[in-house]
């Protein structure tokens, strides 16, 4: 998985962020917060058969390099994970031979776990910390140099409940789902348009 790629053009993002009552983004997350979340260890397991291994160190969308990444793995299925100054943010692509039903179930179940472990993780900080939002972006165009736009963008500020980021996420796959069946139809149509000429 080519975590440097993906940051720039993820079809979905969803990040756990400190977001001030005001709305702009608050740089509270710390080191050792992701360390607690992930391990200092180079991989290690989470629950329903998931393991976190460290990955490369990437520059962001904003171009800020440094930022440390995991990727988190079951089966066939991977995400990414990306330390940012406000919190952290996964970036999920779903692949074709992967039933959807089966990614969605997992990767909501991933996430939610990681919910758990962001929130919980914050709490052991000395200082007192917002309470993350969760948010969701997702891309619909990516252009030939590799930029993409964010078309739909959903947040919902902290304090969440678990229930939320379990519908929420299921919700932004099944969308992703949705598209990624249209652009495969819509790249079926425009082939059998040029084998009819």
């Amino acid at each position: 998985m080519d975590v440097q790629q993906l940051e720039y053009n993820a079809p979905l993002r969803i990040k756990f962020a400190s977001i001030h009552k005001e709305g702009y983004r608050i740089g509270d997350a710390h080191r050792d917060e992701y360390d607690v979340v992930f391990s200092k260890k180079p991989s290690i397991k989470l629950k329903d058969g998931w393991t976190a291994a460290q990955s490369e160190t990437i520059e962001t969308r904003t171009h800020s390099p440094g930022h440390r990444t995991w990727i988190l793995s079951h089966n066939k299925i991977c995400i990414a994970a990306v330390e940012h100054e406000d919190g952290v943010e996964f970036l999920i692509k779903l692949l074709g031979d992967i039933a959807v039903s089966v990614a969605t179930v997992a990767i909501t179940s991933v996430v939610t776990l990681m919910w758990n472990r962001w929130r919980n993780s914050r709490k052991l900080s000395r200082t007192n910390k917002v309470e993350p939002s969760y948010v969701t972006e997702t891309v619909t165009e990516v252009f030939a140099d590799g930029t993409s736009k964010t078309t739909v963008r959903e947040e919902i500020r902290g304090p969440v409940n678990i229930k939320q980021v379990r519908e929420h996420t299921a919700n932004a796959l099944a969308e992703l789902a949705k598209r990624n069946k249209q652009r495969k139809r819509n790249k079926q149509r425009k082939r059998n348009k040029q084998t009819n000429k």
